[in-house]
């Protein structure tokens, strides 16, 4: 794809620090309304020095989303439910991709950004472990922490997880390994209490994945997840057997019903879609009867192609996958050797997301773990199309 630069460099700024300490509230609105004020401070010192530059890698793209998604809109019931979709899936990725691609760095403030990050996976699994001290220790008690939804945070804890490993297992000092230890076990702990088994399936792939590229992450991996499943058996075996007894389980009875009736509407009007949002008022269309009432497919592909077209998926998608791409050549370049951390974490919860959007909408949806997610495909598009980091790395 052909980018489109204008004349200006843009400073990194430590108050980008501020998202993850947001993130912790799970708020989509409050971290949306700071992502904005940073994306017009920046707009307002681009318009006072036009000499310096901005890049804007895949440029037709992002009109391309921009265009399409007001489209959608239009299709939408509802001007609320438009609005607030449009700017959670589409506005807000593009200010955080524009911002992060644009911004100065370097090693140690990127260190310190994702430690940040960290920090706050262990302020929520730390409130998730206080819940569960305070329930009594009610195993049966699914935890979202501070957030709303579980199998959102659930993602959250997730990505954290696969990012803190691969910064534990290239961390060579013994005071960050013990530091990196210590929260790579409370945040385990806080995806633990959402028992969300797509993401719990998500993160036994990724390290799998991860196995055949650094065979050294076996031994954390399976020390951490050894114990937990020591500790801990008879709930995950119950969570697991839900999964074997597809047929008795009135949950995953649901989510199925869901998906079939996703792909019926899908098939109707493949290409455009029927509007942000669509699936509630669409789904008595198709079966009379749900086991559970769910209010969305369920499912990160499906909900996105009912909602916006394939049209719209795949450009929407596109972001996504070439991300996954570039992490592969990225983490052979020798100029990134520096940065090989934070590349093999992108990638590792990339391919995790990819299985994980099988069974919730974690991309499709206005959120904090959406938030996240754009900002790990635009440190990535930063790594591969900024060319005054490769100057200076090298």
């Amino acid at each position: 794809m052909s980018d489109f630069v204008l004349n200006r460099p843009i400073n990194f700024s430590l108050i980008l620090f501020v998202l993850p300490v947001l993130s912790i509230l799970g708020n989509w609105v409050y971290s949306s309304i700071f992502i904005t004020i940073f994306f017009v401070f920046l707009l307002f010192d681009y318009l006072n020095q036009k000499e310096q530059k901005i890049l804007l890698p895949f440029f037709p793209m992002w009109v391309l989303l921009l265009l399409w998604n007001i489209y959608v809109g239009l299709k939408t019931h509802g001007f609320r439910i438009a609005f607030d979709y449009y700017t959670g899936t589409v506005l807000i990725p593009f200010f955080i991709f524009f911002i992060i691609v644009n911004v100065k760095f370097d090693k140690d403030k990127l260190t310190k950004l994702f430690d940040l990050f960290l920090f706050s996976g262990v302020v929520l699994g730390a409130y998730s472990i206080m819940l569960f001290v305070g329930s009594g220790f009610n195993l049966k008690l699914r935890i979202p922490s501070l957030w709303e939804n579980f199998n959102i945070v659930s993602a959250y804890f997730m990505i954290l997880f696969l990012l803190n490993l691969t910064f534990l297992i290239n961390r060579n000092t013994f005071q960050k390994k013990i530091i990196y230890t210590i929260s790579l076990v409370i945040i385990l702990f806080g995806m633990f209490l959402t028992q969300t088994r797509g993401v719990w399936l998500a993160t036994v792939l990724a390290i799998v994945f991860f196995f055949f590229k650094k065979p050294k992450v076996i031994v954390p991996a399976v020390f951490v997840l050894g114990t937990l499943v020591l500790l801990f058996f008879n709930v995950i075996n119950d969570r697991l057997l839900s999964v074997k007894n597809f047929g008795n389980d009135v949950s995953s009875l649901g989510r199925l019903q869901a998906w079939l009736s996703s792909i019926i509407l899908i098939k109707n009007n493949f290409l455009i879609g029927y509007g942000f949002d669509s699936y509630l008022s669409l789904r008595d269309s198709v079966f009379g009867f749900y086991f559970v009432e769910l209010p969305h497919s369920h499912n990160t592909y499906l909900r996105m192609i009912l909602e916006s077209g394939f049209i719209g998926f795949a450009i929407y998608f596109s972001f996504m996958i070439a991300a996954f791409v570039f992490t592969f050549s990225l983490s052979r370049k020798p100029e990134f050797a520096e940065y090989k951390p934070f590349i093999d974490g992108f990638q590792l919860i990339l391919f995790a997301l990819f299985i994980a959007f099988n069974f919730e909408p974690y991309f499709s949806l206005y959120g904090v773990s959406t938030i996240v997610i754009w900002v790990i495909i635009s440190f990535v598009f930063k790594f591969r199309f900024d060319k005054t980091l490769i100057n200076k790395t090298g």
